[in-house]
């Protein structure tokens, strides 16, 4: 392996406990931020100019891991199963009403749903998004 290589992995390698130990968001935007742009500032001059790819794949590969393991984080801090299960170990009042509330919010914010009297909709939009996410879903395998 030449030393870009090395660098990548390490980059990569520091990702991970990134990930795992800065738990708020922005926090983990600048420390991955910051990896990915030591990474392209130490490994600069290694770049063969002629054949630029290796360097240029390796730093996507780090912008989309650093990404992916955003899209987790949300997931796990706007998760109600997970502060439901939370919740019953600690012996907490249940706050799920509130959350789902809150999601519902975030729904309308964005145009995926109206609400009329009691019942929410999907609008256009919501039913293109929500289309497009059973097409990935089954193309990836992910069962309802």
């Amino acid at each position: 392996m030449n030393m870009l290589t090395w660098f990548a992995v390490g980059a990569a390698l520091l990702l991970a406990p990134t990930f795992y130990f800065v738990r708020k968001i922005p926090p983990y935007l600048a420390l991955s931020s910051s990896i990915i742009v030591a990474f392209v500032g130490l490994t600069w001059r290694l770049v063969d100019r002629e054949r630029p790819a290796e360097w240029v794949l390796s730093t996507v590969g780090l912008m989309l891991c650093a990404f992916g393991l955003l899209i987790v984080r949300v997931m796990l801090v706007r998760s109600i199963s997970l502060h439901l299960l939370a919740e019953i170990a600690a012996g907490q009042p249940n706050r799920n009403e509130e959350r789902l509330g809150g999601r519902l919010d975030d729904m309308r914010a964005f145009g995926l749903i109206r609400s009329s009297g009691e019942l929410n909709e999907l609008t256009g939009f919501g039913k293109l998004v929500g289309t497009v996410v059973v097409a990935f879903y089954s193309m990836v395998g992910v069962s309802k």
